[in-house]
Formats: structure tokens, sequence, C-alpha cells
């Protein structure tokens, strides 16, 4: 036979199977649309000399790792249901004459068909939203939008190279399939008479048992660095929990309900039980893959979104003063002379001082064992407490209270979550603690990534005790008192970088350190951070529903051909027209609407571990959280109705043929 036969027998079959091969097509240009317009993104070069540049790259470098993995994954998985419904069709070939090895030279076609419309329609589509997706991200990030329009050579070929391995790794899958299969198997397609499923009782509880473990992790940290560490141990706990209950609990469930008699022998019951069984076992994976796609959804939008409208709390917590000046080596009269002269900058630049602070104190690195704190430098970052010691006067003066402390008393603020305890025990020594709700925020600490707690001693001479103790950790000074000291002036943007500049040339003689921040030139770094995010849970949240949907899509078209041998089966043993469609009905309706259920109840048991790692990036708005999550599950509860409605069209159709 001639090439030319085998690329019209390709050309042919892909018009026969419109239906399946039409969606098919539409996700790979998707996927290489969106694939390509990550990697130019990551590649624009208008980025470089972007404030935040490393860490915007950085973001979008990860990005495009995760959606390489993911579309390999997911063009494996459509490819797979595409291949299962063809089986009968490449039965009839086979019979006609035609040998394994050309039904692989007519794959091979139309594989190459598919790559060549998707790589040419995706990266054209690209192309056209890269701009625009360039500019709401430079916007976002707080730039103006650069004229001209960048196209990646660089981004184009990685594209290329990805889905050439894709649809290699599709074409090889799909002729394992047909020659692992006999004649007569592919002729009868997906006819094959099927076993009633088997109760897996170890993978249902093994399952169960995930689930539990990622659920109480979830729950029972308490502390935020402990639940970051954790994090991705829960992911992976509720992850393979979902597939083993989905897959093996649900049809566990199920043969409970059928051997109890006095339930399963009844009409409806003993319909619904008998095909929920059938149909567990066919889309079990899918329906765990919608699950687990619209948890992520739910999970990425709703905590970049809400760190993203908080962004305004979180400036003000990591600089809470225009300027913050942090000076080590110095005495209190030399911090005096600092303060004075920096009023007079501020007089130069023509401004008044609207509010400072200053305190004098120590950091201590420790780890913590309940309500004890020892003194470790090795606990940066991991789940320990970062102790800032100041005295009482500098305490009052600055946040303009009155507090007072007894004898063997402590003042205690806990920078990111409630310290919860009546004593507390720093370097071997006790003391009654008495929180409070807020202190001098200090940015540096505020920055840690451990938990920060400010702890208030009666007098400076209780803070110099507490520095003699520190071992030495770092250098020969680091248990020396530090000074913080932050300055507000009513200047406008102008005014209050000029007073930066003038206080970033004060003379550092007598000092170990110093060092100054501003919030005006750190905001655009933050907003890299921060909008990088956002973008990146955006794009990726976009991805997933778009595989959420396709997958719908193709589950329905799968159930469909299925119910219709059963709609008429049913009808053929007695039950009315009316009596099997409200059976179908009700087993699609709680088949479809099951993931969408276990995504809601898998988001609000990550809530607690979600709430208290933002904590570390200084989200501390609980309401917005919650705010975000439930807005956006009621929109992507819209959207999956919406689905629902479109995809069950065209069930309806097949089912009626």
């Amino acid at each position: 036979m001639s090439k030319g036969f085998y690329r019209q027998l390709a050309k042919t079959n892909m018009k026969k199977n419109g239906k399946t091969y039409t969606p098919y097509i539409l996700s790979v240009i998707a996927a290489v649309a969106m694939f390509y317009i990550i990697q130019s993104l990551a590649l624009n070069p208008g980025f470089e000399n972007m404030l935040g540049f490393d860490t915007m790259n950085s973001i979008l470098i990860f990005a495009c790792w995760v959606v390489r993995f993911f579309l390999v994954i997911f063009m494996l998985y459509t490819n797979s249901f595409l291949i299962k419904q063809r089986r009968k069709e490449f039965g009839v070939y086979h019979m006609l004459g035609l040998e394994k090895k050309h039904l692989a030279i007519t794959l091979f076609w139309e594989s190459l068909s598919v790559l060549v419309i998707g790589l040419f329609a995706g990266i054209l589509f690209g192309m056209l939203l890269d701009k625009l997706l360039y500019a709401v991200l430079i916007r976002m990030l707080g730039f103006s939008v650069p004229l001209g329009f960048f196209v990646s050579p660089l981004a184009i070929g990685r594209t290329v190279v990805l889905f050439v391995v894709i649809m290699a790794l599709n074409y090889f899958y799909d002729i394992a399939q047909i020659h692992a299969t006999s004649p007569i198997e592919l002729l009868h397609g997906t006819d094959m008479g099927e076993k009633e499923p088997r109760a897996k009782w170890l993978l249902a509880i093994l399952g169960f048992i995930l689930l539990a473990t990622g659920y109480t992790i979830s729950l029972k940290i308490e502390d935020p660095v402990s639940a970051l560490a954790m994090f991705f141990v829960a992911v992976l706990c509720v992850i393979f929990g979902t597939y083993l209950l989905f897959t093996a609990g649900s049809i566990a469930l199920l043969k409970l309900l059928k051997k109890k008699k006095s339930f399963y022998y009844k009409t409806n019951h003993f319909v619904s039980v008998s095909g929920m069984m059938y149909r567990m076992k066919q889309n079990a994976i899918g329906l765990a893959h919608i699950c687990v796609l619209s948890t992520m959804v739910l999970v990425m939008i709703s905590t970049t979104s809400s760190m993203m409208f908080s962004m305004h709390d979180i400036l003000y917590t990591r600089y809470p003063m225009q300027n913050m000046c942090y000076v080590s080596g110095t005495s209190r009269s030399d911090d005096q002379k600092m303060i004075e002269a920096i009023h007079q900058m501020a007089k130069e630049t023509g401004c008044d001082v609207k509010d400072e602070i200053y305190v004098r104190g120590c950091i201590i690195y420790t780890r913590r064992h309940g309500d004890a704190f020892e003194a470790d430098a090795s606990a940066m970052g991991t789940s320990a407490g970062v102790l800032f010691c100041m005295n009482l006067e500098d305490y009052n003066k600055s946040m303009h209270t009155k507090e007072t402390l007894e004898p063997g008393e402590v003042l205690v603020y806990a920078a990111h979550e409630r310290y919860g305890k009546d004593m507390i025990e720093i370097m071997g020594q006790d003391y009654r603690a008495k929180e409070v709700k807020k202190a001098p925020c200090n940015g540096i600490l505020a920055s840690y990534m451990s938990s920060g707690y400010y702890i208030v001693f009666p007098d400076e001479a209780a803070v110099e005790q507490i520095a003699e103790h520190i071992p030495y950790q770092y250098d020969d000074c680091f248990n020396e008192l530090r000074s913080y000291y932050g300055i507000d002036i009513d200047g406008d943007a102008d005014q209050q970088k000029e007073l930066y500049k003038k206080i970033q040339k004060y003379p550092s003689t007598n000092m170990s350190s110093f060092s100054v921040e501003n919030r005006n030139v750190n905001e655009k770094s933050l907003n890299a951070l921060y909008g990088g995010l956002f973008f990146t849970g955006a794009f990726l949240g976009v991805l997933f529903m778009i595989a959420t949907v396709l997958i719908i899509y193709y589950k329905q078209m799968s159930e469909g051909y299925d119910d219709r041998k059963r709609f008429h089966i049913m009808q053929q043993v007695g039950m009315t027209h009316e009596e099997v469609s409200s059976a179908i009905r009700s087993q699609v309706l709680m088949v479809f609407f099951m993931p969408l259920v276990a995504a809601c109840i898998h988001t609000c048991f990550a809530f607690p571990m979600i709430r208290r790692m933002l904590s570390l990036f200084n989200m501390r708005n609980t309401a917005l959280l919650a705010g975000c999550m439930v807005g956006c599950f009621v929109v992507f509860g819209i959207i999956y109705v919406l689905v629902y409605l479109m995809t069950a069209r065209t069930y309806n159709r097949i089912v009626q043929e």
C-alpha cells in the first residue's frame, strides 16, 4: 500500500471520530499555548531591569517545571481515553485485512497530524496571549508596560521538543495497546463483558489511614515552620488517600450496602448500587483526577489571591516604619546622637517627624521545648523561636502604653501566633508570662521564617544579664545589645527617598554594624514576590481548570457509551423508560459532584495548615483567607455546574442514539 493511502485513512479516521478527536486536538492546542506562554515569560528580557527580577524569575522557572510535569501526565491520560474508544474501530480494520503494522502506520500519520496542528495553532495562540499576560504581570508588579512584541525562539524550541516527546510517548503507548490485544478483543472494543469488581479492603483501609493522616497533620501542627515542612507530606497523604478511596474505598462501601439485604433488594437501591459499582470501577481514576485538580485550583488561587489582597498589611508588617535603622556596637548616648542627626536630615528635606520608635535589646536564636527556650544558633530557620528581648521603658515609649511588670514577670508578644502559656523559661530562668497583643514591630524579626517572640523585661539591666549569657554563636559581638530606630515623616515619596539616602551616608564610626531599610524602596521587591506568586497561582489554576473540564468531558462521553447499553438492557428486563432515566440520572449526578464535595472537604481541612504557613509570609488576616477560599469555591462551583450542563448534552445525545 502507498503512503498516500495511510495518510488518507488517517484523515478519514480523524473526521469520523470528530467527537473524540476534536476535544483532544483542542487540549493539545491549549497545552502548547500554556507551555509556550510560561516559557516565554520566564525568558522575557523585559524583566531583567526590574527590581525583584531574581525572585520573579525563580517563580516562573518553578512554574515551567510544574507545567511540564503536569502536561506529560495529562496528555498521556487524555490519549488513553482516545485509544480506548477506538478499539472496536481497529478491530474492524484488522478483520478487513489491515495488519497491526498497518494500523501502526495509520496511527503515526494521525499522531503527526495532531502534533503539527497542535504546535502551529498552540504557538500562534500562545504568542497572541503572551503579550497580554506579560502586560498584566508587569502592571500587577507596579511597572509601566514597555512597547514592542517579544517572540522567544528558545521558548518555541522547548515547546516543540516537549510535545514531540509527549506525542511519541502517546504513539508508542497506542502501539503497545494494539499489539497486546487480540483481534477479537479489538473487535469487541468496550463491549467486552465486565466482571463485578472485587472489594480491596486493605487498599480501602490504607486510603482511609492516609487521608486521616493528612488531615491530622493539618489540624494538629501549631508551629508555622513545622507546618511548612510537613505541608508536602500532608499533600501526598491526601492525594494517595484520595486515589485509594475513590478506587478501592467506593467499591468496598458499595459491597457493604449490597450485603445488607433489607437495603439492597429494593428496586431503586438494587439498580443504584449495581450501577454505581460498575460506574466507579470504570471512572474512579478519572474522578480522583478531578478531585485532586479541583483541590489544587481552590488552594492555589485562594492562597495567592489572599496574599495579593493583603499586600498592604504584609508591607507594613515587614517594613513598619518608612525608614528603619539597625545598629550594633553603640551606647544609648551614641544612639541619641544618631537620632538627633536623623531629625536634622528630616528638616533638611523639608519634613517633620510624624512618628518614631526606638528600642534597644538583643536577639536570641533558640530551640523551643514546650515553654522552655534554649539558645542555639543552629536552630535558625527550623521549628524554633527567635526571641527579641527589650526593656519595659522602651516598650511603653514606642507603643504609647503604660504596661507594668511584677517581679519575675515579663511581657510576651508572639509575632506569628499566640504564645498561650502562663510561664516561659529563657536560658534556664523561669518567668511568668503576661501576653500582650502588640509590640514595636521589628521588620527584620518579621522576616524570619522561625516563630518570633518579643520578650519585655522590667529594665535594661535584666536585658543585659540575658545578653551576657548568650553563647557566642556567630561572632564575638553577637551578645551585644543592638538598637532599632524607626522614623516616619510627613513628606512625599521623593522626600522619603531623599531622607533614606541621607541616612545611608550616616557615619558608621564607633558602630559594629549599621544598616537602614526603606519601605518605598523595598515595595517593588515585595510586589515581585507576591505578585509573581499570585500570577503563577492564577496561571496554574487556569491550566488545571482546563484539564478538569476536559477530563469531565471525556468522562461524560465514556459514561454515555456505557450507559447506552445499560439503558437498553434495563428496559428489556421490564423497567420503564422513566425508571431507567431516573436511576441513571441519579447515578450520574452523584458521581459527577462527588469530586467537588471531596475537594471542598480537602480544602476545609487544609485551611488550618495554610493559615499557619501564610503567617510566615506576614499574611495573618484569617478572615480574608477564609473569604478568598469561600469565594473561590463559589466561583469554581458555578463553573463546575456549567460544565456539567454543557457536557450533559453530549451525554444525553449518546445515550439516546
